[in-house]
């Protein structure tokens, strides 16, 4: 079997690690669906988000109306957790 030109390796590994580096500096999304927002707290389903939008006042964390999208702000999710009590 021949071996791979050295100089081959080199740059497809050069090229690896630049495509991570991208990758890492990519900003985190800043809002999310409502099916995401469900799994990011990982404690509420995604009906329960859509029922608790639909009361009047509605419950549950902040959400915007983006057109017809609805979307979480992480920062408006990670706020409305915040809020509970440790009861360990």
């Amino acid at each position: 079997m021949d071996r791979p030109d050295p100089q081959l390796i080199s740059v497809v590994k050069q090229t690896v690690r630049e495509t991570h580096a991208q990758e890492r500096q990519k900003p985190a999304p800043r809002f999310l669906s409502t099916e995401a927002a469900a799994a990011y707290l990982g404690v509420v389903a995604k009906k329960t988000l859509d029922n608790w939008r639909s009361e009047k006042p509605p419950k549950g964390p902040r959400f915007h109306k983006m057109g017809r999208k609805i979307a979480y702000a992480i920062a408006d999710l990670d706020a409305w957790a915040a809020g509970f009590k440790d009861e360990g």
